[in-house]
């Protein structure tokens, strides 16, 4: 069974996300800025757990660090971690073209060649601060994989538009697939994918 403080700390977390997703959606983006600097040092103060687990790595990476430096180091650690989940959480409220402003991408044609010659492409992206932003953007060019709930590819769909709450399905140019009829209310999954759509 379940154990009840567990729930209760999950439905606040849950909570806190969402205050933080409503926050960074309504807020523009150098207020934002300047909260996630602000917020690092009350931040670091209040998850003791997760700052002694920073002042660890960082020691590893630099073992002279001490004091004022290593509490410094560990501030600034929080603010960048502030500053990634609010701009995470503003992913889906950008246009396309923000997204593109914000990106740069080099040897994107080989993801285009295998997909061409029908090999598909697994793509591996590792978390430095910007996978998110990556799946945003593969998306973006109609590349997303549409799913079923139960994370079943459903071939040759892929979304055409997306908001922070709808997205729009099309069938891949050329295919000469049909789009499924599917009711109101049908739950997608949208790969990659990170809160957009």
């Amino acid at each position: 069974m379940a154990d009840p403080r567990d729930t209760g700390f999950d439905a606040l977390t849950l909570a806190g996300y969402r205050a933080a997703s409503l926050f960074a959606k309504l807020t523009p983006a150098p207020l934002a800025l300047g909260t996630s600097l602000a917020l690092g040092a009350p931040l670091a103060l209040g998850f003791r757990d997760k700052r002694e687990m920073i002042e660890r790595h960082l020691q590893r990476v630099n073992p002279s660090l001490r004091g004022f430096a290593l509490r410094q180091a560990v501030q600034e650690a929080f603010q960048s971690y502030t500053r990634y989940y609010l701009e995470t959480f503003r992913l889906g409220t950008l246009s396309k073209k923000q997204i593109q402003a914000g990106f740069t991408v080099d040897g994107f044609e080989h993801i285009e060649k295998g997909i061409a010659d029908g090999k598909g492409v697994v793509l591996g992206l590792p978390h430095l601060g910007g996978w998110e932003w990556a799946g945003r953007w593969l998306v973006d060019q109609g590349y997303g994989l549409v799913c079923d709930a139960m994370g079943r590819v459903l071939p040759d769909l892929i979304v055409s538009a997306a908001n922070q709450e709808h997205g729009i399905i099309a069938c891949r140019p050329g295919s000469g697939a049909e789009v499924p009829d599917l009711p109101v209310g049908t739950h997608l999954r949208i790969l990659p994918n990170q809160r957009q759509s």
